[in-house]
C-alpha cells in the first residue's frame, strides 16, 4: 500500500516540476498517517501539499519537448543529480518487482545509469524503464544461455572422452559388476536370514517377558488380597475387643477405688457409693450377630 501511494505522490510532484525521492515520501507517510496499510485520499493530498510547501521556489519553463527547473530549494536533498539518480534506481527496482523480475543492487544501478532522459509524463518514463529492464534481462538471458551451452558442450566432450577411456576396460568392469551383484545378492539373503532369526529370538523373549509379567501380576494380586483380608480381620477384631478392653480397665479402676475406700475408712467404708461401669451389657449379643454375618 505505501509503495503504491508513494509512487503516486512522486508522480504528482514530478508533474509540478518537483523531484522528491521515495524514501522521503515513505518516511513522511509512516510518521503522519494513522494506518499505513490503509492510507486515505485526504492523507495523500496532505502529503503532496506538504512537499510542495517545504521551502520550494520553482519556476517552470515549458517548451515543446522539455521542462526545465530553474530554481529548487529543498532542505532535505543534497543535490538534483543525487535525487534524480536515487529516484531512477527506485523506479527501476519498483518496476522490476511489479514485472516479477529479481535484480540485485548492481544490476539496478547499471540499468539506471543507462536511462538518461525523462519526460514530464510518468507513464512514458515507466514504459522506458520497463523497456530498459527487458533489454537488460534479454541480454543477461543470452549471456547465461551461452554459458550453459558452453558448459553442456564441455560436459558432453568430457563424457565422450570418459566413454572412450573406459572402452578398453569394459570387460574388467563387467566382470567386477557381476561379482558385486553376486556379492550384493548374497549379502541380501544373509540379512534376510538374520532378520528372521532376530524376529524368532525377539518373539521368544517377548513371550517369556509376558509370561513372567502375568505370573508376577497374579502373585502380587494374591498377596495384596491376602494383606487386605488380614488387615480387615485385624481391624474388626480390634473394634470388637474394645468393649472387653474398656471393661477390664474400668474393673481395675473400680478395684483400686474399693481398696482405697477399705484402707481409708475400714469398717465405715461405703462401697455402695463407688460406681461400677458395665460396658458389656447389651453389646455382646449385637457383636455376636456382626461376627456371624462377617464370617468370624
Amino acid at each position: 500500500m505505501i509503495n503504491k501511494v508513494s509512487t503516486k505522490i512522486q508522480s504528482r510532484l514530478r508533474r509540478k516540476g518537483l523531484v522528491i525521492s521515495l524514501p522521503l515520501i515513505k518516511k513522511y507517510l509512516v510518521e503522519n498517517t494513522k494506518n499505513i496499510s490503509n492510507i486515505t485520499d485526504d492523507e495523500t493530498d496532505k502529503a503532496t501539499d506538504y512537499f510542495m510547501q517545504q521551502s520550494i521556489k520553482l519556476t517552470v519553463i515549458e517548451d515543446v519537448d522539455t521542462v526545465s527547473i530553474q530554481s529548487v530549494d529543498i532542505t532535505s536533498a543534497t543535490s538534483d543529480n543525487t535525487v534524480l539518480a536515487n529516484t531512477t534506481s527506485e523506479l527501476v527496482a519498483s518496476s522490476a518487482g511489479q514485472m516479477g523480475i529479481v535484480l540485485d543492487a548492481s544490476e539496478i544501478s547499471l540499468i539506471a545509469e543507462n536511462i538518461n532522459d525523462f519526460s514530464s509524463d510518468l507513464d512514458s518514463d515507466l514504459d522506458a524503464i520497463k523497456s530498459a529492464i527487458m533489454v537488460f534481462v534479454t541480454h543477461k538471458a543470452s549471456v547465461n544461455q551461452a554459458k550453459i551451452n558452453s558448459f553442456i558442450s564441455e560436459v558432453y566432450n568430457k563424457a565422450i572422452a570418459d566413454i572412450l577411456l573406459q572402452a578398453g576396460k569394459s570387460a574388467t568392469a563387467i566382470n567386477k559388476s557381476a561379482s558385486q551383484v553376486t556379492l550384493g545378492q548374497q549379502k541380501y539373503n544373509h540379512e534376510r536370514q538374520e532378520s528372521a532369526q532376530e524376529f524368532v529370538i525377539g518373539t521368544n523373549a517377548e513371550n517369556i517377558r509376558h509370561k513372567y509379567q502375568m505370573n508376577y501380576a497374579q502373585i502380587k494380586g494374591y498377596v495384596d488380597a491376602h494383606f487386605t483380608k488380614v488387615d480387615q480381620q485385624t481391624s474388626f477384631l480390634e473394634q470388637s475387643n474394645r468393649p472387653e478392653i474398656k471393661q477390664a480397665a474400668s474393673d481395675e479402676t473400680y478395684q483400686a477405688k474399693t481398696i482405697n475406700e477399705a484402707l481409708g475408712k475400714g469398717e465405715n467404708a461405703r462401697y455402695d457409693l463407688i460406681p461400677q461401669k458395665d460396658y458389656l451389657s447389651g453389646i455382646r449379643g449385637r457383636m455376636a450377630e456382626i461376627r456371624s454375618a462377617l464370617g468370624f
